[in-house]
């Protein structure tokens, strides 16, 4: 059944529509010279001064200046047709627990008392709001703003709506958090299209093909489809305006047995370099970055024949990126490594289930089977790349921890039992580049392991799965 309309999805939908419609350029005064228009993908490369001041978030809005009645219009028009559509659905009327009074001001803004995790579906909460937090951002991008002034009319437009249009239920603050996974999923969208000023811009890596999954699960091996779509590696240049997208999926004869969805984008950082060419063909030298980053990953992954979904907001952390070329060699190193905010599945409640009475437990935990946590995030990656040849290591890994209290039925909890997940994925690619040199066979084999904890019940589980792609760039 398709799931029911919901105002932020209406917003975010509205994105598209306003990537369609290129702002008119600032009219020039009287004797004076039009502003330029940026630079296409094929301009000569930027200088070093040019890369320093792209640099800065402050300097990559548009040249002829944000349009602050233009991005008002936008969000009041989305304002207007999601609260139509969020008022006009019954089914919201669930979620109110405060009366449309000046009595409710005082926990909402004074006490704070009405601040509270909700208890809505994953789905809605995520990706449903981080969508929603793209839209915000994107309304700026449109508009002429820059990275910092974007984000910020996302924070505002995300509290307001929490504050005025949901003024009956709990201030939700997973949905204030998560909206802000909306500046990674803005960002790279931005970047990708026809205005995006990095490498990235109207770029993708598509990759199909097949393989076997499960390998060394309980449920055992079975074949499997391949899907991977991406920005290309080279979508982080030189300047640190650097954005990635990653779509990846797996489907057997149950269904789909995996899927993952990120988004990075860089705020503000540091590069530096020395490369210069060989007479014998080749490069020599090395680029350093270091910059601050967000992003924002929607995951789920079948271990032992159940679904575990995970959405993850990297709220800030470092992003580092080393690339060493010796000749014919290239070394590419990058770590990163976040703050997160997430709500994920507890591996462990089933087991823990199995001894317990689940009807004292956290709301969202018993009405949905996911819980509220925080935590951190490691992304390691290291490639060798001899062209043709390609051979490559990459990681990811979720430490999360529950948060206790603050549920929005707080007063009928009476078994807030500790929750922790681990999440591990590591992967081993062997790739070769065709004569066609846009054209890429890609081998990959994948390890999953995830660990869970809830009060003294523990449960693990494992698997791997091999693949053969074959992959074009766009």
């Amino acid at each position: 059944m398709i799931p029911a309309l919901r105002p932020r999805r209406l917003a975010a939908g509205l994105c598209c529509a306003l990537l369609a419609a290129p702002p008119r350029p600032a009219p020039a005064a009287d004797g004076e010279t039009p502003r330029p228009v940026p630079a296409s993908v094929n301009a000569p490369a930027a200088t070093d001064a040019e890369d320093e001041r792209a640099s800065s978030p402050g300097i990559a809005g548009s040249p002829a200046g944000p349009r602050h009645g233009r991005a008002c219009r936008l969000l009041a028009l989305g304002f207007l047709a999601g609260s139509a559509v969020y008022l006009g659905d019954e089914r919201n009327t669930a979620d109110y627990d405060y009366e449309l009074e000046f009595a409710t001001l005082r926990p909402k803004f004074l006490t704070l008392e009405a601040w509270r995790f909700d208890d809505n579906e994953m789905w809605i909460n995520s990706p449903g709001h981080p969508l929603a937090g793209a839209w915000y951002y994107l309304v700026g991008r449109v508009c002429g703003f820059n990275r910092l002034a974007s984000s910020g009319l996302l924070l505002a437009g995300n509290l307001l709506w929490e504050s005025t249009v949901e003024f009956r239920e709990v201030t939700s603050i997973n949905d204030l958090v998560l909206t802000i996974g909306g500046v990674a999923v803005g960002e790279a969208v931005w970047q990708a299209g026809p205005r995006g000023d990095t490498g990235a811009r109207g770029r993708v890596e598509a990759e199909a093909g097949a393989g076997i999954r499960g390998i060394g699960g309980r449920a055992g091996a079975r074949p499997a489809a391949a899907l991977r779509l991406r920005s290309p590696d080279d979508a982080w240049p030189r300047t640190c305006r650097g954005t990635r997208l990653i779509l990846d999926g797996a489907a057997d004869n149950e269904g789909i047995a995996d899927a993952y969805f990120f988004a990075e984008a860089t705020l503000a950082g540091w590069n530096s370099g020395d490369v210069v060419g060989s007479a014998r063909g080749g490069r020599w030298g090395h680029k350093v970055f270091a910059g601050a980053a967000t992003g924002y990953e929607q995951s789920c992954h079948r271990y032992d024949g159940t679904d575990r979904h995970a959405a993850v907001v990297n709220l800030l952390g470092p992003a580092l990126r080393l690339t060493w070329h010796g000749g014919r060699l290239d070394v590419r190193a990058a770590l990163d490594l976040y703050g997160d905010f997430a709500q994920v599945d507890a591996h462990a409640l089933e087991t823990y289930g199995a001894e317990h009475d689940l009807n004292g437990v956290k709301s969202p935990l018993k009405k949905w089977g996911y819980y509220n946590a925080a935590g951190g995030t490691a992304r390691p990656s290291l490639t060798f790349a001899a062209p043709p040849f390609e051979l490559g290591w990459e990681a990811r890994y979720h430490g999360l921890r529950s948060i206790q209290g603050r549920d929005r039925r707080q007063e009928e909890v009476t078994d807030d039992a500790p929750l922790s997940d681990n999440d591990l994925r590591q992967a081993v690619t062997a790739a070769w580049t065709t004569p066609w040199r846009a054209t890429r066979v890609r081998l990959r084999y994948e390890e999953a392991l995830r660990q869970g904890q809830m009060g003294d019940a523990r449960r693990a589980s494992a698997d791997a799965t091999l693949s053969l792609t074959v992959g074009h760039a766009f």
